[in-house]
């Protein structure tokens, strides 16, 4: 369940986050594409223009006409000093053609919002610059032959629309001869022609552009033509370099298709296609990457713009204006662990999923033996975490169904008011044990962390007292175990921990001195896997000591380990690393006859010798 106009605000958020605004800049104004990589370098048009929509429609939706104003100033300034029509475009114009059509759609939303009409000179120019260059289906190679139709699709859809909004009948006459020629090639070969995928577009691109230059300008052929030829698309795209890009277009023409047609299935296509994009924000940033399984750290602003453009719009176009419900359960959720008598605070995130403000919405939770409620405001798009009270005690243990729901006089939508998750309430039992010395059998000092499965998530951890003794009580099902003793002692794992009702689960855990130590002084950087594996494929055990977060190793405890042996890497740091006192203690270390083996970055004065 997404709140979809929340989503828009996350997207205009992050936006603004990689504009450059740097007042000295020549880009200053520009969006940034990505979060890194190559794209952290990039700035260019397109984007920027991508951006100003995204702001403009916020500001529609919203009413909030102003946090966005300067970022939309300052996308002005970059886009007057690199206009669509002059980015790159040396082999072919599609590059200038795609950013025209993107100057068209950002410039005619701001002067529809802002009422400020300064730029249309700039759209009107990037519209004659579309109709004057028509691409060759037919050129020589293959990349552009196969991409030149996609952006002519985007550009008939977007001239069509201008130049009906303009009232500028040769721009529509271009558009629909650019529709036409897209007709002809996707009837020449249909399977190739709606199954392909190339750069930031897809066939997708190229039926979107039919359905909004030729088929909005005669339904009826649309509505003869589409069941012929829309079988032959796909819906999904399931890997490949920026695909979800592919898959957006995909979803932009799907919906266009249920607006021709009114046919839900197409619309539940564009719903599950822009879904796919939303639930790849796993850091909640309003950004999301390019392909499919992209980390967090690579989400990208032009993908971030389409899911706005291409796959939210088309849903809260159609929003009602009074509609509040329940979204998510934060705490206890159906991954939630309980047991009898824990004290749980209660959350629930209730939504504005409509287009109005609301005020006083009465919002209510219950399960067996609890009740609670409460009245919150709403703004447009927002999600608001309620918690309840009191806390909630379960006693049984047993099966909770845990109901959610809000309750607004004149309410559109009721079908996302209520919301409803099963918690389970665990019996318990005990693990108790020692962690010991393997030859003296003393205590040894240590904390232990016990991950629950099959989600291998932890969930408690428990210290030893003085004599390495230690108890808790823990939910029944199985467990791993990780254990991180005191020095000299090497970390350790156990795993399949059986905790069953009522009963006690013995858990003794004997240790022998590592048999060296591996000082990690590289400042921050991961090189520790290539001695860590190393020494793992050799069975032999280690005390791995981060400088940076643990600070400067008592190197007079490796006495205590099974040989005196000590490996000290400083990566590619070459400052705070090997101190003085460092460097003290390592010469009578080495004095006693310790084994060293140290890797570090040496600098001289001439760079080239490093």
């Amino acid at each position: 369940r997404f709140n979809y106009i929340h989503e828009l605000t996350e997207v205009a958020h992050f936006l603004s986050n990689w504009q450059v605004l740097d007042p000295d800049s020549i880009h200053h104004g520009g969006m940034i594409e990505g979060e890194s990589g190559s794209p952290r370098w990039i700035i260019e048009t397109d984007n920027t223009q991508e951006a100003v929509w995204i702001w403009c429609r916020y500001a529609e939706l919203t009413s909030d006409t102003s946090t966005y104003r300067p970022n939309l100033d300052a996308a002005w300034v970059y886009i007057m000093n690199f206009p669509a029509y002059n980015e790159e475009g040396t082999e072919s114009d599609y590059y200038r053609v795609h950013n025209c059509g993107w100057a068209l759609v950002g410039e005619s939303k701001y002067r529809e919002v802002y009422g400020d009409s300064s730029f249309f000179w700039y759209s009107d120019t990037c519209a004659k610059y579309m109709a004057s260059h028509p691409l060759d289906f037919n050129v020589g190679s293959p990349f552009y032959r196969r991409l030149h139709p996609f952006v002519t699709g985007w550009a008939a859809g977007t001239l069509y629309g201008y130049g009906l909004e303009v009232g500028d009948t040769t721009y529509v006459d271009s558009a629909l001869s650019f529709g036409q020629r897209l007709i002809n090639w996707i009837e020449a070969d249909p399977q190739s022609a709606l199954t392909d995928e190339l750069w930031a577009m897809s066939s997708g691109t190229a039926m979107w552009g039919v359905i909004n230059s030729s088929f909005t300008e005669d339904p009826g052929q649309g509505m003869a033509w589409l069941p012929v030829y829309l079988p032959y698309m796909d819906v999904y795209e399931p890997s490949g370099q920026w695909n979800n890009s592919w898959n957006i277009w995909y979803g932009n023409a799907y919906h266009s298709t249920f607006t021709l047609l009114g046919d839900t299935t197409y619309s539940n296509f564009h719903i599950m296609l822009t879904d796919t994009l939303i639930v790849q924000d796993t850091d909640e940033d309003g950004g999301v990457p390019a392909t499919v399984g992209d980390p967090e750290t690579m989400d990208q602003t032009w993908i971030s713009a389409y899911l706005g453009f291409m796959g939210i719009e088309g849903i809260v176009d159609s929003l009602k204006a009074v509609d509040a419900g329940a979204l998510a359960f934060t705490n206890p959720t159906e991954q939630s662990i309980v047991v009898p008598g824990d004290t749980i605070g209660m959350k629930v995130v209730f939504a504005n999923f409509g287009r109005n403000q609301l005020t006083q919405v009465p919002v209510t939770l219950t399960t067996y033996g609890y009740y609670s409620s409460d009245t919150v405001d709403l703004a447009c798009g927002e999600n608001l975490e309620v918690s309840f009270f009191p806390l909630w005690v379960p006693s049984l243990d047993t099966t909770y169904t845990l109901t959610a729901w809000s309750s607004l006089a004149g309410d559109e939508d009721p079908l996302n008011d209520t919301l409803k998750v099963e918690v389970t309430v665990l019996p318990v039992g005990s693990v108790v044990g020692w962690v010991r010395d393997r030859g003296t059998s003393q205590g040894i000092s240590a904390k232990l962390l016990f991950y629950r499965r099959p989600d291998y998530l932890p969930y408690d951890s428990v210290s030893t007292d003085s004599g390495g003794r230690y108890e808790l009580e823990l939910p029944q099902g199985t467990y791993d175990a990780a254990i991180s003793p005191e020095i000299p002692y090497p970390v350790a794992a156990r795993s399949g921990i059986e905790v069953r009702e009522g009963g006690t689960t013995i858990l003794i855990i004997e240790l022998s001195p590592a048999t060296m130590l591996i000082v990690d002084d590289d400042g921050g950087d991961p090189w520790e896997v290539y001695y860590t594996s190393t020494a793992d494929s050799l069975s032999l055990t280690y005390v791995l000591w981060d400088v940076e977060e643990r600070g400067e190793f008592p190197i007079s405890s490796i006495s205590e380990f099974a040989t005196p042996t000590v490996i000290w890497y400083t990566g590619n740091a070459s400052v705070n690393t090997l101190t003085a006192a460092d460097q003290d203690s390592l010469s009578r270390f080495l004095d006693s006859g310790g084994n060293l083996f140290m890797t570090c970055l040496l600098y001289t004065s001439d760079a080239a010798d490093e």
